[in-house]
């Protein structure tokens, strides 16, 4: 197992993102009353936990390269990583509302909570979203002869030059 991958950019994003779902789901928890619009909340978090937690245990078995297909070399794992964030991205966009509007049931300070990290969730997951699809254009790049540099997350230093 390759645990160092998963605690380096932009690998760690995902174990912030699982850390923040996590407590979204404690601090809907903590609410007295839940209105039904919350469910939305709740399948938004456990989905992300479980997504996340799959994608953390592929890089870590490093299982991300042999998942692609070779018939199809544009669905690269920049390109599921994006799909998967650009969905988790658009579920806690909407939880946000769904907090907001639940405080008027009660129980403020647990959806309020809820509600600051389904905002800090939305953060994480967009700069998944750029940082792989920058990482997803240049493997295109790559593939198709137009830039030399291999793509990788890690630039080389260029110690002043261009």
């Amino acid at each position: 197992m390759y645990w160092n991958r998963v605690v380096e950019w932009p690998h760690s994003l995902k174990l912030f993102i699982i850390c923040s779902s996590l407590v979204v789901m404690m601090s809907m928890s903590a609410a007295s009353k839940q209105p039904s619009s919350s469910k939305i909340v709740w399948i938004t978090a456990l989905l992300s936990v479980i997504l996340e937690c799959a994608a953390t245990l592929i890089i870590a078995l490093d299982l991300d390269d042999v998942l692609v297909l070779r018939r199809w070399p544009q669905l690269s794992w920049a390109i599921n990583e994006i799909v998967k964030s650009v969905a988790i991205t658009v579920l806690y966009f909407i939880s946000i509302f769904v907090c907001i509007g639940a405080t008027l049931f009660g129980s403020v300070t647990a959806f309020g909570m809820a509600g600051f990290f389904c905002i800090v969730t939305t953060i994480l997951s967009m700069a998944n979203v750029v940082v792989f699809l920058r990482r997803w254009m240049a493997e295109n790049r790559f593939a198709e002869g137009i830039s030399t540099v291999k793509p990788g997350f890690m630039n080389p230093p260029s110690y002043g030059g261009p």
